[in-house]
């Protein structure tokens, strides 16, 4: 079913490519379309997983699960995509598969924002399509159509540049194929990266041909770049496209005026359009815990790295012997994986086409090398130089290297297009054989000793997988004629990218993917909510969420700083991961909800008992669990300055059925509550609940209180106010209620208001211009 998908929507894109965009020769069109199933045929033939989902038998439930499933080794680097972009898309999958806007995300930590944190693309049409599959499944349609997208973006980009089709061919690879798309395919940056040359193309028609035909390409590119959920990317793209565009206009000097509306409107256009995912993001960003940290310390730090440092980033790009490798020298932290490489041959070419190629265009794509280079390096003037500008003061701006990459991949585009015009030119063989050798004894020299822990990182990156390849196209240069040599380049370049980087992601039976855990039924009889959670590594954060369970740990683009404040009574924060939990007597892991615990084989802590075994695991159940929503026996109500003073009081406190904290607008007073009795049920968007209340008192409802939630009492909305840090607490007045709790955010309301009326002006707008004359 995913090549089915795949087919359908690569052949749509490439006929609107080749109706709206660049006419485009059925030969080539069938190149770009078999490029991505380069690394993802084997997944797509079978019915196969392109993806680290074997990462949940590193522990249990799973773990005693291994043998029966044939799993063997696995590695746990690429996790993000297990612990997050695929538990998202179960929860988008959810969520829309029970009638509502995919708003909220019950299935992660106490409850959690979805469309709003941007980065599960709930609104991009691809991972609309990909919902049709299994999320696992739907993992390996979504690398497959991102290197297509790449692959079909450069080839264009490199037509729009008037370079012919053989050489765009091998910058279609070139850019499809780079470490950073490769690694991050299945990541929202390495989505938006995927994107980045069709930006690059309405740019460059809107400067030269401004018009409303090449500002539809241009808002196109933004609405879907915003749509792919990485808005730092965007940021990064918004920087590179502008000096671009003026670059063009200072060129021709033409219809500049023209040129900059279409432009504007272009921009203005596509955030309209976008506006639905743009206004819940701005109003959740304040709210997170990362946003805090990036504006209140990242942002005042000049983030430059030290020269060993920067010298370790230049040589895993260019050595890939490097890459993924932990190095011996403390003052180098972990290398990321945002990379320029695009392999050595691509190099030597590129080299070339600097040399040789034709316009003025390589200058801007040298710069653009040079930029990304230096951002990857993070070299003192770099940092000195985005601090002071607003969005790369908070931005992660090594990640600029992907701009390099494209760049590179362009100008090789350009040699070979130059290299058609004369007959073995043995510049080409030069440059070829020069980097052969500088990477081959670099490699040599700058291994004896080895810097690094040898075999400590990820994977062990071949060695041969660069440089034979390499060697080989010295005589494909050397003795056959252009138009017959770049044919056999492209295919000596895929062989190297496969050898080198190709084998990132494993190829997984769908079988192994989330099994069927029989002792789940134990925790599935339960009819009221309730969260789970597991000790240690159990039950890997965002598993839960294709299990249709709610964990109260997770791993958020996004975290609600309220929430996290909430960490020292029940759990450890672990850097750049999940939120551990490591002791179950943790009274406050009750009023979380918190009735059943994944865990070894361990006895059961004080409180708690065992009610399902199975493969050396076992799930525990909670005898103190609070329900969802609960009448309090006492309320601690005012406003505790600092708020500290709160926390300190919660974390002496035993029972939090017994005593809650109301934050609200009075003085500080404790006073008894109720009492009162409840019954729960879950509707679209939340909760409905009948309360008998004996006196006046609070409910409180754990539920995290990001922005958006409403309280509805006997159908009169009422506000809330917030317990125990972070959570949602209502006054109801003596006697029988009903309220309604649903999570509808005004800020989405707005957003898809602004959105559907722009898209429907659009639709009334392109109907006109095609009416008959």
């Amino acid at each position: 079913m995913a090549l089915v998908l795949y087919a359908a929507t690569a052949l749509t894109l490439l006929l609107l490519a080749h109706h709206f965009i660049s006419p485009l020769s059925p030969l080539s069109a069938a190149i770009l379309f078999l490029l991505p199933l380069c690394f993802t045929c084997r997944a797509l033939l079978t019915g196969g997983v392109y993806a680290p989902v074997d990462l949940i038998y590193i522990s249990e439930p799973f773990i005693g699960m291994k043998q029966l499933m044939h799993v063997g080794d696995v590695y746990g680097s690429l996790s993000d995509v297990a612990c997050q972009m695929l538990p998202w898309r179960a929860a988008v999958r959810n969520t829309l598969l029970g009638g509502e806007w995919p708003l909220w995300n019950r299935f992660i930590l106490s409850g959690d924002i979805l469309a709003a944190t941007a980065q599960p693309a709930v609104y991009s049409p691809f991972t609309l399509i990909a919902l049709i599959l299994s999320p696992a499944i739907s993992m390996t349609y979504t690398a497959a159509i991102f290197h297509f997208l790449a692959a079909l973006g450069a080839f264009l980009f490199a037509r729009e540049l008037g370079c012919r089709e053989q050489p765009a061919w091998f910058g279609a690879a070139a850019w499809s194929f780079c470490t950073a798309l490769t690694i991050f395919v299945l990541w929202p940056d390495g989505q938006a990266f995927a994107l980045f040359p069709l930006v690059l193309i309405g740019t460059r028609r809107v400067a030269l041909q401004p018009g409303v035909r090449s500002a539809a390409i241009l808002t196109v590119a933004f609405t879907l770049m915003i749509f792919a959920g990485h808005p730092e990317t965007l940021v990064h793209t918004v920087t590179l496209a502008i000096p671009y565009g003026i670059f063009l206009m200072a060129r021709e000097r033409r219809n500049i005026v023209r040129a900059i509306a279409f432009a504007t409107a272009s921009g203005l256009i596509a955030l309209s359009l976008t506006t639905i995912q743009l206004v819940p993001l701005l109003e959740a960003m304040p709210q997170s815990m990362e946003y805090q940290y990036r504006h209140n310390y990242w942002a005042h730090v000049l983030h430059s790295a030290n020269p060993g440092e920067s010298r370790a980033r230049l040589l895993s790009d260019l050595f890939p012997y490097f890459l993924g490798r932990h190095w011996r020298d403390p003052k180098i932290t972990q290398v990321s994986f945002d990379s320029f490489a695009v392999g050595g041959l691509v190099l030597a070419i590129a080299l070339y086409g600097i040399w040789r190629g034709r316009g003025s265009d390589r200058w801007f794509l040298l710069a653009v090398v040079i930029f990304g280079v230096a951002a990857r390096m993070a070299l003192p003037f770099f940092a000195a130089l985005t601090r002071p500008i607003p969005g790369l003061n908070i931005a992660i701006n090594q990640r600029f290297a992907f701009a390099a990459a494209f760049a590179l991949a362009i100008l090789a585009v350009l040699g070979l297009d130059a290299w058609l015009d004369r007959v073995r030119d043995p510049a080409v063989v030069a440059l070829l054989i020069a980097v052969a050798v500088i990477l081959g004894s670099g490699t040599w020299y700058l291994t004896h000793p080895d810097p690094t822990d040898f075999g400590a990182g990820w994977q062990n990156y071949p060695i041969a997988g660069d440089l034979i390849p390499l060697l080989i196209a010295v005589p494909v240069a050397a003795f056959l004629r252009p138009r017959v040599a770049i044919p056999a380049l492209l295919f000596v370049l895929v062989v190297q990218r496969y050898l080198t980087v190709g084998m990132i992601y494993p190829t997984l039976p769908a079988r192994i993917t989330y099994p069927e855990v029989p002792m789940f039924s134990a925790m599935k009889k339960n009819q009221e909510p309730f969260r789970v959670v597991g000790t240690g590594a159990a039950l890997i954060p965002g598993t839960a969420a294709v299990y249709e369970l709610e964990d109260v740990r997770g791993y958020q683009a996004l975290t609600f700083a309220r929430y996290v404040m909430t960490f020292p009574l029940w759990c450890k924060a672990q850097p750049i991961w999940f939120n551990r939990v490591d002791d179950l007597t943790k009274p406050f892991l009750s009023f979380l909800n918190v009735r059943y615990a994944i865990t070894g084989m361990n006895d059961a802590p004080p409180g708690w008992h065992v009610v399902a075994e199975q493969y050396g695991s076992r799930i525990v159940e909670n005898e103190r669990v609070l329900p969802r929503a609960f009448v309090p026996r006492r309320v601690v109500v005012g406003r505790s300055s600092p708020i500290d003073t709160t926390l300190e009081e919660m974390q002496a406190a035993t029972d939090f059925g017994d005593r809650v904290w109301i934050d609200a607008p009075m003085t500080l007073h404790e006073e008894q509550n109720g009492p009162g009795e409840l019954t729960l049920r879950r509707i679209r968007y939340g909760y409905r609940l009948q309360v008998a209340m004996q006196k006046s008192g609070w409910v409180v409802v754990s539920e995290t209180t990001w922005k958006g939630w409403r309280a509805y009492l006997d159908g009169h909305r009422v506000q809330m106010q917030i317990a125990n840090l972070s959570f949602l607490a209502i006054y109801v007045p003596q006697g029988a209620h009903t309220i309604r709790l649903v999570y509808f955010p005004e800020s989405f309301v707005i957003g898809r208001a602004i959105s559907g009326v722009t898209l429907l002006t659009l639709l009334v707008a392109f109907l006109y211009a095609r009416r008959p004359k």
